[in-house]
């Protein structure tokens, strides 16, 4: 979604200004279209580019509530930031089993995060892995595996005395990203090839 602001508007006049400097304003009432339009795209998408941070609000569903004042995770910039998921079940609530079906269900709730966002661990930059036990790497890498796949996200291994979970044996962590074409931008990208058409051969 393009927010136009002052800023914005200055640079399409500007634009403007230096298109009609060159004369190329004089072919026809379309090449304001496309002029308009060049300057549009030109300015960065405010979705894309957006400081605004964008709360991703706890509505989906196989997956439990959380369970203090955080959300899922915060979007920003087109980045992802993902609360840490445990091996809760999601219908029951509670944490049951070893590490290997900790690790499994944690990565299923991190899925369904993802999912609900259109993405999917393909979009995973980096992950953190919190454990009770060190000595639980070699399974849990064993588990991480089912889940992502070459090329691996960066990750990182923190071994901790307690999690907040009682009987959590894991908390997981991530950062996803996913690169996105603004729609108000690619439409001028659109106006403007036709626009290029219509003056290069006079068909207005």
């Amino acid at each position: 979604m393009l927010v136009i602001c002052e800023k914005n508007l200055q640079v399409i006049w500007k634009y403007l200004l230096l298109l009609t400097k060159i004369q190329i304003m004089s072919y026809s009432p379309i090449a304001y279209v496309l002029c308009f339009s060049i300057g549009i795209a030109l300015i960065p998408n405010q979705a894309d580019a957006s400081h605004i941070r964008r709360p991703i609000y706890p509505q989906f569903r196989n997956i439990s509530n959380p369970v203090g004042a955080y959300n899922y995770g915060v979007a920003m910039n087109n980045f992802y930031f993902l609360a840490g998921q445990s091996g809760r079940h999601p219908v029951t609530g509670q944490i049951q089993g070893d590490i290997e079906t900790q690790t499994r269900q944690a990565l299923r709730n991190i899925g369904t995060v993802l999912s609900a966002l259109n993405l999917n661990f393909t979009h995973v930059l980096r992950s953190t892995l919190y454990l009770k036990q060190m000595r639980d790497v070699q399974t849990v890498d064993r588990v991480y595996r089912e889940f992502f796949q070459v090329p691996y996200p960066a990750r990182v291994t923190i071994g901790v005395a307690e999690l907040p979970l009682e009987d959590s044996l894991i908390e997981i962590e991530t950062i996803a990203y996913i690169s996105s074409v603004g729609m108000v931008n690619l439409a001028s990208y659109s106006i403007m090839l036709i626009g290029l058409f219509i003056i290069k051969f006079n068909v207005y």
